[in-house]
């Protein structure tokens, strides 16, 4: 949380700061400047109000004399927002993605090869940049190595190109 914002509530500096002084219409007040000031959004928001409920679910096994206070702010909710609804391509997508590069050029080819990977395998352009020669395995059974910063699959079947 930010002190600046508990210093300027409080009129105390943050070593003075007890539990009791970051009460609940204080953290209110911290996550409104986050959304407001800070132009946060709310998942944002909501997961500085997560660090926040699980620093408080320790502090209330460590200090249950300020049970009231911590029982507050845990109870203050997540905000809801708009999750970003997931669409896939249909066919004729499809179809007209891969005819737009142009076959008669090597880069075109390239394109076009990369693209149908992507379409046939579900790779995300973070995991296809990172594949080396040594993860692509043509022939029987044809396929690639993987390697994602948050791993999803270990290996992905290519099909036919």
């Amino acid at each position: 949380m930010s002190v600046i914002i508990a210093q300027q509530q409080t009129g105390r500096q943050p070593f003075q700061l007890d539990i009791d002084d970051l009460d609940a219409p204080l953290i209110g007040a911290f996550l409104t400047h986050l959304e407001h000031d800070r132009r946060n959004s709310p998942r944002t928001r909501n997961a500085r109000l997560g660090a926040i409920h699980s620093f408080y679910r320790y502090t209330a096994l460590e200090h249950p004399e300020h049970a009231h206070t911590i029982a507050r702010i845990m109870a203050i909710p997540t905000k809801r927002h708009e999750r970003n609804i997931v669409s896939y391509l249909d066919l004729g997508e499809i179809k007209a993605l891969l005819a737009a590069p142009d076959l008669r050029t090597w880069l075109g080819r390239r394109d076009h090869a990369l693209l149908a990977l992507m379409i046939q395998t579900g790779v995300r352009v973070s995991e296809l940049t990172g594949l080396g020669i040594g993860d692509v395995h043509l022939g029987v059974g044809a396929h690639i190595r993987v390697t994602a910063r948050y791993p999803r699959f270990g290996l992905s079947q290519s099909g036919k190109l």
